[in-house]
């Protein structure tokens, strides 16, 4: 969820054992479409991160996080995940167990069923953090909050909503309680929406641009998109999650916030990165790897607090 500059950005620490430190877990929703393809090929090469170098990572990350005068509040890697008979590291992505809205925050019911821990455990934890209440969604609504950006500008709100992992009905118990200006559910073939495109913002809080990769996308998806008013940044597969087993960068999973946009390396796309310039928005980028391997980047690892 995108306004202007959060309070704080929710992060959670790194266990004391590290992360996949048996390998990656391979994850899948409702639909072919929904596997994560980069679990798999880290899962087939065998691929298991060493825990200096994952460590070096996620402290460079919350560097370039806190070089860009963002605050950041760590909530405790769960026991609860860590004492499964087969542990959880997902929960690192604390973008897809839920969000705040209004206040309030809507737990996440996950088409991965395996990962559904993650959102009890988290809502919890939130709850006696914040002092809030926890928002249930419908027994037919399923949601994974990496399927959604929700801005607020000065000229109206914006809800993107991914249709991978997630489904209508998850993404109308939001926009109920939202009700934003603008609506746009979205078909592609990213697992999550936000492993496909990004919208950024300028320092003054508005919309300046939506970046996607329409190779990705539903020709009805790209009709909508085309009536967005805001400039589209054609991207090529390559800086998203990719199609297939035809794996890209992720770049485009990035934390977007007014002015700022942070992820884990430079767009390949010829023109992007000078495009992002001329909206006067910082970059930074730091290389997130082991991260990638498990499908997950800057906008992933972060969440939004808006109380």
């Amino acid at each position: 969820m995108i306004s202007s500059l959060p309070a704080s950005i929710l992060m959670v620490e790194l266990p004391s054992g590290g992360l996949w430190p048996e390998g990656y877990t391979l994850h899948k929703g409702h639909t072919q479409e929904s596997l994560n393809h980069a679990t798999v090929a880290a899962t087939t090469t065998g691929i298991i991160p060493p825990k200096k170098l994952l460590t070096q990572q996620w402290e460079q990350a919350i560097k370039r996080i806190t070089d860009a005068k963002i605050d950041i509040t760590f909530l405790p890697y769960p026991q609860e995940l860590l004492s499964q008979d087969t542990p959880d590291y997902d929960g690192i992505f604390i973008r897809d167990v839920g969000m705040f809205v209004k206040g309030k925050w809507v737990k996440a019911r996950f088409s991965v069923f395996e990962r559904q821990l993650e959102a009890d455990v988290f809502a919890r934890l939130i709850q006696e953090k914040f002092q809030i209440d926890v928002i249930e969604l419908p027994p037919d609504a399923y949601l994974e909050c990496g399927e959604v950006f929700f801005l607020e500008t000065p000229t109206g709100s914006y809800y993107f909503g991914g249709l991978g992992r997630s489904n209508k009905a998850g993404h109308d118990a939001v926009i109920h309680i939202l009700k934003p200006d603008h609506v746009f559910l979205l078909e592609s073939t990213g697992f999550h929406l936000d492993t496909t495109c990004a919208p950024l913002i300028n320092p003054s809080g508005n919309l300046v641009a939506f970046m996607y990769a329409p190779a990705l996308f539903s020709k009805k998806s790209i009709e909508l998109l085309s009536t967005l008013n805001a400039p589209l940044i054609t991207l090529n597969p390559e800086d998203t999650c990719g199609m297939e087993a035809n794996l890209g960068s992720i770049a485009v999973n990035g934390l977007s916030l007014p002015g700022i946009f942070i992820n884990a390396e430079e767009f390949s796309t010829p023109g992007v990165e000078a495009h992002i310039s001329s909206f006067e928005i910082a970059r930074s980028t730091s290389p997130l790897p082991y991260f990638h391997h498990a499908g997950g980047s800057y906008h992933c690892l972060t969440n939004e607090v808006r109380l």
